[in-house]
This record gives structure tokens, sequence and C-alpha cells, in this order.
């Protein structure tokens, strides 16, 4: 699991990979919660998701690329 110390959405590069998305350099740190550092490859700014149960539900979010294992997931944040 990480740990942000706030509310971070976290897609390992392998995914961002696939999609042909390029992240941004970025000041974001991410720690894990045995206190290791997570390398943080980039993010992606402003990305437009859309819930597949109900399409007139849009957010736009801020996204952390991370060199994680693609096992791992992505792991949304709460409001």
């Amino acid at each position: 699991m990480i740990d942000s110390g706030a509310s971070s959405i976290v897609m390992p590069c392998n995914v961002t990979k696939r999609l042909h998305a390029i992240p941004r350099k970025t000041g974001t740190r991410i720690v894990q919660l045995d206190k290791t550092n997570v390398k943080v490859i980039g993010e992606l700014k402003d990305v437009l998701i859309q819930m597949a149960t109900k399409p007139q539900y849009t957010q736009v979010i801020d996204i952390v690329v991370v060199d994680i294992p693609e096992a791992y997931g992505m792991m949304l944040s709460r409001d």
C-alpha cells in the first residue's frame, strides 16, 4: 500500500505507457507505510474521468505516475 500522507491518485508507470500518456515532471514525493520513498515518474494533470455506470458524472483529476508493480493497480483517494 502506498500512502502519500495526503489525498493522491496513483498509477503505475506501465499503465501510463500502455495509454501512451506522457507525464509531466513534478515535485511530488510519495512515501510508503514503511517510510521508504516511491520513485515518482511524473504527473498527469487535468485528466477527465467518467463513471461507466453513470456517464453523466465526470470529474477532472490529477494522477501521480509512480514506478510500482502493475499488480498494485491504481489507488484512488476519497473526497
